[in-house]
């Protein structure tokens, strides 16, 4: 009996030695291939729905993206100067632009004429080598830009088009101008992350609690003095404290001032601090630009069970096109002439207001959700293929030939390789 004890205890041991030791390699077999991507807050299943099932608009918006392109092919040639092009004129920061192939659902990156390459990685490439694990993408060669907004609001709109159109390439960047053609929007670094779904559901648990009719009737807004539009709003709020509370955090950009009011004390635009749950006991979210479109200041807001007042502007992201004065917002002028009014038309049509509301937070639910944002970035590159004046026959060619270009799809192999090539990796 004690021997059939023993051999019984041993057996569970066993057993249970090859549970925790399997279960162990089989999560380090899982966290190698979430390494470097956003795997762990992506449904597959609900990414697949989202790709089957792509809403009419987004179809609109990435159809509408390569009009510029639809009888002008990309060509290599293009690629080619439009990079280069961007290199000189960037002198500085010309970092924040790169150039990435994808062939065979490998991640490939041009090496600058530097001999240096840094380690970080955009929240860009991670979301690439996320759909790797998760599809097969199309075999492209594509120019992505980190900016903020493309161009920047220092740079004239025409800082990255080229002489000759036929050497304009697009440029993936998550804002731009309107009308600027030859840049194709790409969700930001804040959809494409974990912040996306953390976001979303710490906001509809504060939701339970922040109801619409426990809000404040007045604007609330903090922020930076970028804009002039900014600066416009904090002086009224300055001047009818009743109905706005806006103010600085801190006081830059003279220039939105001094022209305007050149005696002010604009220490009396300054406000303390104030948390994103602190905006949410106010039921009026001024949206305002910034250095370019606010993110993710715009999609909290929809989503804040309060109400978005967005300034009319050109600068715009992915999923601008898609809401609707007074379905998703109500609309103020950009130099902020008509909030007051905007404000007054608020509070008498509350009921409207709050269906407003519902219906921003809606949209974000059934849109925005990271599986239907990796679902659009999908479709973008796939129609982004479509209109290549080479195929994947000239990449693997050109790859191959051309020493500049390595693979990251696995980082630690590609440092290694690049320091015995004699690179500096920062």
């Amino acid at each position: 009996m004690k021997k059939k004890v023993i051999i019984l205890l041993s057996l569970c041991v066993l057993g249970f030695s090859i549970y925790f030791f399997s279960s162990k390699a089989i999560y380090r077999l899982h966290k190698r291939k979430c390494k470097n991507t956003f795997l762990d807050y992506i449904s597959k299943e609900k990414y697949n729905q989202s790709v089957d099932n792509i809403p009419t608009w987004m179809v609109d918006q990435i159809n509408n993206e390569f009009k510029f392109y639809e009888n002008a092919k990309i060509s290599q040639d293009a690629l080619e100067e439009t990079f280069f092009t961007i290199q000189i004129r960037r002198f500085y920061e010309k970092d924040s632009f790169i150039r990435y192939r994808i062939i065979d659902n490998e991640i490939f990156a041009y090496l600058p004429e530097e001999k240096i390459f840094s380690k970080r990685q955009f929240t860009f490439e991670r979301a690439l080598k996320t759909l790797t694990k998760i599809t097969k993408l199309p075999d492209i060669d594509i120019i992505y830009s980190d900016e903020d907004g493309t161009p920047l609001f220092d740079r004239p709109e025409s800082f990255y088009e080229m002489i000759e159109q036929k050497f304009q390439a697009p440029l993936l960047s998550r804002a731009k101008l309107k009308n600027n053609d030859y840049v194709i929007l790409i969700p930001d670094y804040h959809d494409l992350s974990h912040a996306n779904p953390m976001q979303i559901k710490n906001f509809l648990k504060l939701n339970e609690s922040d109801l619409w009719e426990n809000k404040i009737s007045k604007v609330f807004w903090r922020g930076t003095n970028r804009r002039k539009a900014r600066y416009l709003l904090a002086k009224l709020s300055y001047k009818n404290p009743d109905v706005v509370d806006a103010g600085f955090l801190e006081n830059i950009y003279e220039k939105n001032y001094e022209l305007d009011d050149p005696g002010m004390d604009v220490s009396h635009l300054e406000k303390p601090y104030a948390s994103i749950q602190e905006h949410l006991k106010y039921k009026y979210q001024p949206v305002l630009d910034g250095f370019f479109c606010t993110y993710p200041g715009y999609k909290w807001r929809l989503l804040s069970n309060s109400i978005c007042f967005k300034q009319e502007s050109d600068q715009i992201q992915w999923f601008y096109g898609a809401l609707h004065p007074y379905e998703h917002y109500i609309p103020i002028k950009n130099d902020m002439s008509d909030i007051s009014q905007k404000i007054i038309w608020a509070q008498k049509n509350d009921d409207k207001c709050k269906k407003i509301s519902q219906s921003a937070t809606d949209f974000v639910i059934k849109n925005l959700q990271i599986e239907n944002v990796y679902a659009y970035l999908f479709h973008l590159l796939k129609k982004y293929e479509t209109i290549q004046a080479f195929d994947k026959n000239d990449l693997i060619k050109d790859t191959v030939d051309n020493p500049r270009w390595i693979s990251i799809q696995n980082r630690k192999k590609a440092h290694l390789i690049l320091k015995r090539k004699g690179y500096n990796i920062y």
